[in-house]
């Protein structure tokens, strides 16, 4: 059984690709690119769920959904290096479950890569630490912070950003206090500072 994954989280342009790269370079770690897997996945109604985990089916309609996920325009399965048919033939072994489902990605790549680790890196997944707990009970969380301010700056440059720094200190604000009290109080997750970091 492959160790417990690392989850990197933290708002856009916080530092999360620089700790996830830093991981990556030890040789039992393994982080693929951002999947955005339940960034995408929570936005699915009950019904699209249901249809996706259907024992019957399973697990067609899983490979359609991992299919159809994108970073910057990119398939994801493309940018993991995997194909359709691999990772049908890994959930076909698998009981139906979103974990599976994201596992067809980090697992594969990671055993590719001959790690003993897989380490997840996708910003959004902040806010939904809840979900990697139920889902990993055993993996390490490490929520990365740097001043807002500067965060702000940042993502003030970036298309899918507010051109408003002031609506972006907001959206870091919204953010920072849905997952500061779950990373607080979670023995298994951690908040680095950037600042420190670097």
């Amino acid at each position: 059984m492959p160790e417990a994954p690392v989850f990197v989280v933290g708002v856009a342009r916080s530092g999360t690709t620089l700790l996830s790269a830093m991981l990556s370079r030890h040789s039992r770690l393994d982080c693929g690119p951002e999947s955005r897997f339940f960034a995408r996945y929570r936005h699915l109604d009950a019904d699209a769920r249901k249809r996706i985990l259907e024992p019957a089916t399973w697990p067609r309609p899983a490979v359609d959904f991992i299919a159809s996920l994108r970073n910057q325009g990119h398939p994801i399965t493309e940018l993991f290096g995997l194909t359709l048919p691999e990772i049908g033939a890994y959930l076909a072994g698998r009981q139906p479950s979103p974990m599976a489902m994201l596992e067809s990605l980090t697992e594969l790549h990671a055993q590719r890569a001959g790690a003993a680790r897989w380490v997840e890196k996708t910003p959004r997944h902040l806010l939904m630490t809840d979900t990697l707990r139920s889902g990993w009970p055993d993996a390490y969380i490490v929520r990365i912070v740097r001043d807002p301010r500067d965060v702000a700056l940042s993502l003030a440059r970036m298309p899918f950003a507010k051109d408003s720094v002031v609506g972006n200190l907001v959206r870091i604000d919204d953010d920072d206090r849905i997952s500061r009290e779950r990373i607080e109080h979670d023995p298994r997750a951690m908040t680095l500072r950037y600042e420190d970091l670097v």
